[in-house]
Formats: structure tokens, sequence, C-alpha cells
């Protein structure tokens, strides 16, 4: 298929609609109206998209296909041939629509679901697998997983006390237990577990082979997945996502577009905010902080009430903990040590097994490594570069003093003389 001109304002592109990402919009296809195509989208061919509707992630619009009114085409979903998909449907996960398929008023197409032939679906009925042609004639209510087969939720998927009511959906072997709330759009799904007194809510996700349980709270267009675990009086919301085998427990919060991936773990009053991400092996515990769009990476710690904000990155072995503060595009990463009330900031790096600590700052693009302290009140800023085995007490050092590897040093050209603080020790007790 060949895409020739892209996202063309007057060719691709009319009245309101818009087109953002990394989507496009190619060869003949329109989005007009107030369309939205956005994310890694694609409408092609002969398409359009227009009124309010909205394409966007990874889905793909392209042939004869329409899709109009308040409808949404998102994830991996399909829709192509002379498929129409309008009113305030949703078509989405790995959802496809083609052939003369007609999907319609509140209907949703999920999952692995194919809507193909003359079927129309429409009304309040949710699709979540199967193949549907139109030979099973018009579909406008009911949860189904394949024509003639529909899910029967409160038997196979609800136990004790549980409640899932409003729009909400649970399906294939997920299991909400114990006096567990699942409510709003929520969906539980995979072979996912929520039990004890977790609510889930809003737009809400939780999948695979995850598990929320305690007194957890999801709410939002949060998703919990994978084998990741949420429990105790943990939150996630927003958009937020905690997925591969990472856990969130004790009173922790993860909201915004946050991304706790990998074996990370959040704990206890930690929170992280933002766009910020935690991955690998790392931990946020305590009372810890991050958040803007900082990274918190490999076995790294960030713990009691240390703060990680901006875009910085705290990776490794690495650990910054108290009071310290690493901030702006700052780097500390190998088994290097932020500690105390010290601050890292601008395009500072950290690395080795330097340590910063007591009231120190480094910042700008400062540089301290190796087996290097800096601690006190100093201040190491500019170009300056502290490496080796030096040790920095105090002074404004700015990189005029060239690199230094060696010695204790009070400030620059003043170096420490341990046998003069001894004999002023001595003068004070005789005294």
């Amino acid at each position: 298929m060949s895409e020739g001109s892209k996202n063309v304002k007057g060719k691709h592109i009319f009245d309101r609609a818009g087109v953002g990402g990394h989507a496009t919009v190619s060869e003949r296809a329109v989005v007009r109206g107030n369309a939205h195509v956005h994310g890694s989208s694609k409408v092609s061919g002969d398409a359009k998209v227009y009124d309010n509707a909205q394409v966007y992630r990874l889905a793909q619009v392209y042939d004869n296909a329409m899709v109009f009114g308040d409808a949404h085409v998102f994830d991996d979903a399909l829709v192509c041939g002379c498929a129409k998909v309008g009113g305030d449907s949703r078509v989405y996960e790995n959802a496809m629509v083609f052939g003369d398929a007609h999907v319609f008023a509140d209907a949703v197409v999920r999952g692995e679901a194919v809507v193909r032939g003359n079927a129309k679906i429409g009304g309040t009925a949710k699709i979540l697998g199967g193949i549907w042609n139109g030979s099973e004639g018009e579909i406008t209510e009911g949860t189904w997983m394949a024509p003639g087969v529909q899910a029967n939720v409160r038997e196979k998927h609800i136990c004790h006390d549980a409640e899932v009511y409003d729009n909400a959906e649970v399906y294939e072997d997920a299991v909400v237990r114990g006096e567990a709330s699942v409510h709003d759009d929520a969906v539980v799904c995979g072979a996912a577990e929520v039990s004890g007194d977790v609510v889930v809510w809003g737009n809400a996700k939780v999948s695979g082979n995850a598990k929320v349980s305690g007194y957890a709270k999801v709410s939002g267009y949060a998703m919990v997945q994978g084998a990741a675990e949420v429990f105790d009086n943990a939150q996630v919301r927003g958009h937020a996502q905690v997925n591969g085998e990472a856990v969130v427990w004790g009173k922790a919060l993860v909201c915004g577009y946050v991304v706790v991936s990998g074996c990370a773990q959040v704990y206890q009053n930690a929170q992280v905010r933002g766009h910020a991400q935690v991955g690998g092996r790392a931990r946020v515990f305590g009372g810890a902080k991050v958040c803007g769009y900082a990274r918190v990476d490999g076995s790294a710690l960030v713990y009691e009430n240390a703060e990680v904000a901006s875009k910085a990155v705290v990776r490794d072995n690495a650990t910054v903990r108290g009071k310290a503060q690493v901030s702006g595009a700052a780097h500390v990463r190998g088994n290097a040590s932020v500690r105390g009330n010290a601050s890292v900031l601008g395009c500072a790096l950290v690395f080795g097994c330097a340590r910063v600590f007591g009231k120190a700052l480094v910042r700008e693009n400062a540089e301290v490594y190796g087996n290097a302290h800096v601690r006190g009140d100093a201040q190491v800023r500019g170009t300056a570069c502290i490496g080796g085995t030096a040790r920095i007490l105090g002074g404004t050092w700015d990189g005029s003093e060239g690199v230094v590897t060696e010695g204790t040093w009070v400030a620059p050209g003043v170096p420490y003389r341990a046998e003069e603080e001894q004999d002023e020790n001595r003068q004070r007790s005789n005294n």
C-alpha cells in the first residue's frame, strides 16, 4: 500500500479535524469535522473518519471503511473493507471489523473478535470474541464470547460478596471475589484476580495474571497487567501502568502516566507521579517521591524522603536517600550514593562509587566520580570534575581549578589539615 503524501491539510484533513502524534492519513483518506486521529494509528485508502470519531494508538482504518459519530477505534483494532463504525461504539484491543459489517449505537467489539460479512452489532451489545458474519442476525444486547455463547459472568467470575455493576466487565478466566467491587467501565480479564476489599472503577483494567488485593484501589484509565501485584492500601490511578512482575503495596500511590515495570517495587508511603518510570529491580519506598519524567531503573534504591524529579535518571546500583534531591537532567548511576540534604541538579553526573552527602550541591555540568566524596556545604558546579579519592568538604568548585582526583579540601586551594584542627581542639580544652 503506497502511502504517498501524508497528513496534508485540504487534501486529507478538513474542518476542525486533527491528526497528531505519529499518526498518518494517506492516499485518498479523509478526516473531517471534529474527528481526531492520533497515536501511531493509520488511516489510508478511501477511508473516512468524521464527526467526533477518534482513531488512535495502533489502530488502522483503510479501504472504504468509515468511522463516524462518537465512535472510537483504538489499540490494535482494524476496520477495513466497506465496514462502518458509528454511534458511540468502541472497537479496540485486537478486534477486526471488515466486509460490509456495521457496528453502531453503544456497542463494544473487543478482544480477538472478528465482525465481518453483513454482521450488525448495535444497541448495548458487547462482543468479546468469536467470528460474526451476519448469519446470527442483528445483535443489540448481551455480552458474548462467540455467536450463541453468552458470557455467564455471575456464575463463573464473581464469588462471595463481590460486586460487578454498571458497564464493568469480567471475562475469560478472571475472578472477582471477597468483597471486591468492580464498576463503571472497568474491566477484569485474562487470568487476573481481584479480591479482598479492592475497588476497581472508571476505565481501569486488570488483566493477564495480575492480582489486586487487600484494600487497594485501581481507577481512572489505570492498567495492572502481566504478573503485576497491587495490594494493601496502594492506589494506582490516572493513566498509570503497572506491568511485568512489578509490585505496588503499602500506602504507595502510582498515578498520572507513570509506568512501573519489570520487577520494580513501590511501597510504604512512596509516590510515583507524572510521566515517571520505575523499572528493572529498582525500589522506591519510605516517603520517597519520583515525579516528572524521571526514571529509576536497574537495582537503584530511592527511599526515606528522597525525591527524583524532572528528567533525572537514577540507575544501576545507585542510592538516593534521606532528604536528597536529584532533579533536572542529572544522572546518578553505578554504585554512587546521594544522601542527607544533598542535591544533584542540572546536567550533573554522579557515578562510580562517588558519595554526595551533607548539604552538598552538585549542579550544572559538574561530575563527581570514582571514589570521591563531596560533603558539608560544598558546591560543585560549572564544569568541575571531582574524582579519584578526592574529598571535598566545602567551598565552591567551578572547574577553573582543574580536575581534582586526590587530597582533602576545605575549598579550592585550601587543603584540610587534620593536625591543625587537633591543635585547635587541644587549645580549646586547655582553656
